[in-house]
């Protein structure tokens, strides 16, 4: 006995301590926390609910009284005109002599009649009843109306007794009309009959007069009632409910919040001891991640630092390097070494359909894609999609991919402003699948990092081409003069590193001002870049051809050979542009240009004095005829 009673007892503390824990929170889960909060706001939701329900169901039970006396009221309105109807049809009997009219309202006063009597029946029975029209061929209405109740019985009596006395009248009425001789005693008896029957309506209606005010005055006893009710039983009940709900609920708000953030406050505490070297990581920190979810919360929050603080140091390592192609060494150096993920490739996209395999790992294998995708991007079916391909999802849905089936692969497309710039294929071992978990977490990972860098991407990119649109002729997409003035000690001083010879020539060509008077600025345009497409094919890829200004370009050609050989050089350049025929329309037109030629260091050894040689020789060859070339020398500097 004493040991099922020790063991009741321990059952009995057990559900005590249990029962404690929840009023107070303690050693329970965050989500039963909130469970419970839930549980305590949809009790008195029901609550409240209940109050309304009931006020709904009494708002429903006085609207069907109101409603039943609505009926009776309007009921009693139709006899009302039904009875004013009989009087009609007994004046108009009496003064018309016309035997036609005369029967016609003999047989509407006696319809009238017997629809006053189902009318009144109905109000002391109940039952459905119609509004018709005098005739009974139209109704307009039909109505189930309830019986009276008893205290409203003696008005329906009352008004039976007027109306059998009325229909007697009527027909004392209807008999005396019906006398053929029609002296004057036959009237007078006829119109003391008219008063007769004028008085028993008037009764009448008196008597339903008083019908009706004594349903306004229980329809009014009625809304009084209820909203009484109202006021002082769900108004008040919703009062207190209401008031109840906000004090137990702040309560509960106030011990979760509690219960909830004095750990996270403390967790916060040690943050910052870390951060300011008071608190290691060994000590505390780690004794507090043992403990359930705060524990949980507190590794979370480490991990995601870490990760924090490396993609943020990545980021502002790329953003200080100068160049996309550094931005991609990085990335790989990240993959390979942070990520460790020992097998992959990025593939950077070059200029019209290349692409290239910038950085393989492990270094000097093969692509595991068909090569041909290098000299096609378009074959890519990363770049094609904008996609990430996954063989995880799909064996073979990646048909460049020609390793063995038990390599798996995972490309990812980097694009900016819509435009692709290089693709990382990510490979991994799909025989292990113990390791695919490790796998994926390698996988989400790099993702973070390739994000971060699109951002350096697009910034070098952009600055690469803003400086290439500020050092680029729109017109004719040849380098311009600020192109020449950046790169001018570059190409000095590797002139006089090799001591050979650098020769310059100036074009212009001739009477282009012609072209635009006479066919308009865009078949200048078009000329222009004709004669354009027309030098940049004439020169080496190392010799370097500048739109200078107007009509005006100048050429750089580096590292030639001294004597006549330059000056062939340009007299064939200058014949390869008069032999060129331009379209213009339904018109084909041929231009010449003049060239001016001097040599650096040879005329001088200050550049852009030689480009000024260049010019005067041009100059002169402009003044002797056009569509020549000349070479500078020393006088022509005496005539300018």
């Amino acid at each position: 006995m004493d040991i099922k009673g020790n063991h009741m007892m321990d059952k009995l503390l057990r559900f005590v301590s249990l029962f404690v824990d929840v009023l107070v929170f303690r050693n329970m889960e965050v989500r039963w926390r909130l469970l419970l909060f839930y549980l305590g706001t949809l009790i008195w939701f029901f609550v409240l609910a209940a109050i309304g329900i009931f006020n709904l169901a009494s708002f429903s039970f006085n609207s069907s009284a109101i409603e039943k006396i609505a009926k009776q009221d309007k009921v009693s309105q139709i006899i009302t005109r039904k009875i004013r109807g009989v009087n009609i049809s007994a004046h108009d009997i009496a003064l018309f002599k016309d035997h036609y009219i005369v029967q016609q309202q003999i047989e509407k006063g006696r319809n009238r009649l017997e629809e006053v009597k189902e009318l009144l029946n109905a109000l002391s029975e109940g039952g459905f009843v119609r509004d018709s029209s005098n005739d009974v061929r139209f109704v307009f209405d039909q109505i189930n109306v309830t019986a009276v109740s008893e205290d409203r019985k003696s008005f329906i009596s009352e008004a039976k007794k007027k109306a059998r006395s009325i229909g007697e009248q009527f027909e004392t009425l209807v008999t005396l009309k019906s006398k053929t001789p029609g002296d004057e005693a036959d009237f007078n008896l006829i119109l003391k009959r008219i008063q007769d029957i004028d008085k028993e309506i008037t009764d009448f209606i008196v008597i339903f007069g008083e019908f009706s005010l004594a349903n306004s005055k229980q329809t009014q006893s009625i809304k009084d009632d209820f909203t009484f009710r109202i006021v002082k039983y769900s108004v008040g009940a919703m009062a207190v409910s209401l008031f109840m709900a906000c004090l137990l609920l702040s309560l509960y708000l106030l011990r979760l919040y509690r219960s909830i953030m004095e750990p996270i406050k403390m967790i916060i505490s040690y943050i910052r001891q870390i951060s300011s070297g008071g608190l290691t990581i060994s000590g505390e920190l780690l004794h507090i991640g043992e403990k359930g979810e705060i524990g949980e919360l507190f590794r979370q929050f480490k991990s995601f630092t870490e990760w924090f603080i490396n993609i943020n140091s990545f980021k502002q390592i790329i953003e200080e390097d100068s160049k996309v192609e550094d931005v991609f060494f990085r990335l790989a150096a990240v993959l390979e070494q942070k990520i460790a993920i020992n097998n992959f490739t990025i593939y950077t996209v070059m200029e019209k359909t290349l692409m290239t395999a910038a950085h393989r790992i492990p270094q000097d294998t093969p692509i595991l894609c068909n090569k041909e995708i290098l000299s096609n991007r378009s074959q890519c079916r990363a770049l094609q999609t904008g996609h990430h391909i996954s063989s995880a999802e799909y064996a073979d849905v990646c048909r460049e991919f020609l390793c063995p089936a038990e390599m798996g692969y995972y490309c990812v497309p980097l694009f900016i402003h819509g435009h692709s710039v290089a693709v990382v294929q990510l490979i991994f071992d799909k025989t292990d699948e113990s390791d695919m978990n490790s796998v994926n977490t390698k996988i989400s990972t790099a993702l973070h990092y390739i994000d971060a860098s699109l951002s350096a991407i697009g910034a070098k990119r952009l600055q690469n081409e803003l400086k290439e649109l500020s050092t680029t002729d729109a017109l004719t997409g040849l380098k311009n003069r600020r192109h020449l003035e950046q790169y001018v000690e570059i190409i000095v001083s590797g002139v006089l590193r090799r001591k050979t010879t650098l020769a310059i020539f100036m074009c212009d060509i001739d009477f282009f001002k012609s072209v635009n008077d006479t066919y308009g600025h865009d078949a200048g345009d078009t000329v222009l870049k004709t004669i354009a497409e027309v030098l940049r094919g004439s020169i080496r890829d190392s010799d370097i051809l500048v739109r200078y200004g107007g009509e005006e370009f100048i050429m750089i050609l580096p590292d030639v050979e001294n004597g006549g050989s330059i000056e062939k050089m340009a007299d064939g350049i200058r014949k390869k542009v008069e032999n060129t025929q331009i379209s213009i329309g339904s018109t084909t037109l041929k231009k010449t240009i003049s060239m001016g030629i001097s040599e650096f260091p040879t005329d001088s050894d200050n550049f852009f004095e030689a480009v000024k040689f260049a010019d005067i020789a041009l100059y002169q060859a402009k003044q002797t005829g056009r569509n020549k070339s000349v070479k500078y020398t020393p006088d022509m500097a005496k005539d300018v």
